[in-house]
């Protein structure tokens, strides 16, 4: 099971390796934009894949998964204690004891030290000239940083420019309080590491994952 899904590119590619996959996501476009993407794919892949708008702080399945992921920081994006705490209650409730839960997310360490700052990106594609600002404001006491998008975007064939205005909320994480989380919800922490290096987590690493097991639920 992936939480978050959007589109269904990680299901398609986890199709491939042979899994069965159900993608739960929020947004009832990403799933339409999903269902249409796996069309071009052959009925072998297709029959593997089912997308589901749902809320993942929130979803519950009476189907036994041996693993849920959850990436592209969908865990950081759940700026509340209560949302926080729903994504780890949905995962367990949607794995076989022994099962896993694997996610991405913004280390806390590493935003505190390399703090962030305004930053601009530019790039050409096809004609198009794309500017990117993003404008940081953090929030030291709730831990999150809100940052607001703003792209331009210019058709160098016409001289026109379209203008689009994103706001996003990431909470970043200690691995004390992911660990209390997961023991909380039945989950042990068997690995945890700086993200796509596998590497020990340390102060410049903005981007962390960990792997967590689920254990036993109590019985009382």
């Amino acid at each position: 099971m992936e939480l978050g899904c959007g589109s269904g590119r990680h299901a398609v590619e986890f199709s491939k390796l042979g899994f069965r996959v159900t993608g739960i996501d929020r947004s009832e476009d990403m799933i339409k934009q999903g269902r249409q993407r796996i069309k071009e794919f052959s009925p072998e892949i297709r029959d593997r894949i089912t997308l589901n708008q749902g809320e993942a702080t929130k979803f519950s399945t009476t189907e036994a998964h041996d693993v849920v992921v959850s990436l592209f920081h969908v865990v950081s994006y759940q700026t509340t204690n209560d949302n926080l705490s729903g994504v780890f209650r949905s995962a367990r409730a949607a794995l076989v004891t022994g099962g896993l839960f694997t996610f991405d997310f913004w280390y806390g360490p590493g935003v505190m030290t390399e703090r962030p700052l305004p930053r601009i990106k530019r790039l050409d594609i096809s004609g198009v000239q794309l500017t990117r600002i993003a404008e940081p404001e953090h929030d030291v006491n709730r831990n999150v940083v809100q940052v607001k998008y703003t792209i331009f975007a210019l058709d160098q064939s016409v001289n026109r420019i379209e203008q689009t205005i994103e706001v996003h909320s990431m909470r970043y994480l200690f691995l004390p309080e992911i660990e209390l989380l997961a023991a909380h919800h039945n989950f042990k922490i068997i690995e945890a590491g700086e993200w796509l290096t596998g590497k020990i987590l340390h102060e410049h690493c903005w981007s962390g994952y960990v792997v967590a097991q689920a254990v036993p639920l109590a019985c009382c």
